[in-house]
């Protein structure tokens, strides 16, 4: 076909194709009206919510209250609005840790006038970013899955006590983990301004993401890829611009917020689990734990360089399930981004073996979505000596390490073993 012949041919939508994106249209439209729905009640229900209020009124009091959002006036709004009064030791300050420049990102929260509706559409948008999460997760690792076990691993996702809990605290880390698939999709499929872009997106709670984003800065270091950098360098010069336009002084109060809420020491740490067990070895056991992960993580770092994608994914995942085992506190909502790993395994696993795959998946699947609820609805042995909420949030983190060790050979040398690819010959 000529260019001139390519330019008459007919490109246009034909009534099927008007009928079928109005039907999409109305479904779309209808779930999300049932999403509201439901939301709304939900809103009104759920206590808690602290991270959707430290949002809402770190905004609020910039935006009406002319008060400054890193300033302690906004921790005891939100206390007062989560636990009716000032906390207590051992309950979260909610003290506002975000940079300021992507804090306005979260100014629609405080632009809407009603909390409930507000609240609404914080619940709708994460359950989108969760199912977007879960979705190109399985973009991601790039594998053929049957549509039950696909959509048996979405409900599991959307069902996890770990959803349950990021879900009840209104924590942003639904569009977090969003973000960090995207940013691995974007570079396998060589978007690199958008990689960089998401980076500087997701450039906050260090807790669970410093690691990950610094190990994607190496690899992108090392492989060359410079427009990851102008993409994210652009993106973040648009922002800060705009952030010290509008806020000019905002870097020292945002400084001095990060490390008081360091200092504040809310969430779990595996030192001060190791200290409850065997508390006149915690500094010891603690340190050497750390130097060891530390060991391991920088190995497989190296061993990402210049190797496959495969092994980049498996050695990203590594770096999400390592972060909460290194000792510093994070806290139980931001582990829900290990759903990613836990695919991971569980995916490998099912391909692994072809006989015993799915009934191995589905095992898989139970245990690590079903051994959490189990967990906390049931308690745990007292001989183990530990609260439920520690072993909760050790059982994630220590399991999908275990497990992507398991799977780690068949990841990174896809997708079975070289004997594997010999012709096997029949002997009856």
């Amino acid at each position: 076909m000529s260019f001139r012949e390519f330019q008459k041919a007919p490109n246009k939508l034909t009534p099927r194709d008007f009928g079928f994106l109005i039907l999409v249209g109305i479904v779309v439209v209808l779930v999300l009206y049932g999403l509201s729905v439901a939301n709304s009640y939900l809103a009104n229900l759920l206590p808690d919510g602290g991270e959707f209020f430290l949002l809402r009124t770190g905004g609020r009091s910039f935006l009406f209250d002319q008060v400054e959002p890193y300033s302690g006036a906004v921790p005891v709004r939100v206390q007062n609005l989560v636990y009716g009064r000032s906390a207590v030791f051992g309950e979260d300050l909610y003290i506002l840790d975000i940079p300021f420049h992507l804090l306005m990102l979260f100014f629609p929260l405080a632009i809407i006038p009603d909390a409930l509706v507000a609240r609404t559409f914080w619940m709708t948008l994460s359950e989108i970013a969760l199912g977007g999460f879960l979705f190109y997760s399985f973009r991601l690792l790039n594998r053929r899955i049957p549509l039950f076990f696909l959509l048996f691993f979405m409900l599991a996702g959307f069902g996890s006590f770990y959803t349950y809990r990021s879900f009840l605290e209104g924590s942003p880390i639904f569009i977090l983990g969003f973000i960090y698939v995207g940013i691995l999709v974007s570079l396998r499929a060589e978007l690199d301004e958008l990689a960089g872009a998401l980076i500087v997106l997701s450039s906050f709670q260090w807790e669970i993401s410093g690691l990950f984003l610094l190990f994607v800065a190496f690899w992108v270091f090392w492989e060359k890829r410079w427009r990851v950098f102008s993409g994210a360098g652009m993106l973040a010069f648009v922002l800060l611009v705009v952030s010290f336009l509008w806020y000019p002084g905002w870097v020292m109060p945002f400084l001095q917020a990060a490390w008081n809420s360091v200092q504040a020491g809310f969430g779990y740490s595996v030192r001060d689990i190791i200290g409850q067990l065997w508390p006149q070895y915690v500094s010891l056991l603690g340190g050497v734990l750390t130097a060891i992960l530390i060991i391991i993580l920088g190995f497989e770092w190296l061993a990402a360089r210049r190797a496959n994608f495969n092994r980049f994914i498996w050695a990203a995942c590594f770096t999400l399930a390592v972060a909460p085992l290194l000792g510093y506190r994070i806290e139980m909502d931001q582990l829900l981004p290990l759903i990613l790993p836990i695919m991971l395994v569980i995916v490998i696993s099912r391909e692994r073996w072809q006989k015993l795959g799915n009934g191995i998946a589905l095992l898989l699947t139970l245990f690590f979505f079903g051994v959490p609820w189990l967990v906390y609805t049931r308690g745990v042995p007292q001989g183990i000596g530990l609260p439920v909420d520690e072993i909760l949030f050790l059982f994630w983190p220590l399991f999908t390490v275990i497990g992507l060790y398991w799977v780690r050979w068949w990841t990174i040398r896809p997708p079975r073993t070289w004997v594997d690819t010999f012709p096997r010959k029949d002997h009856s």
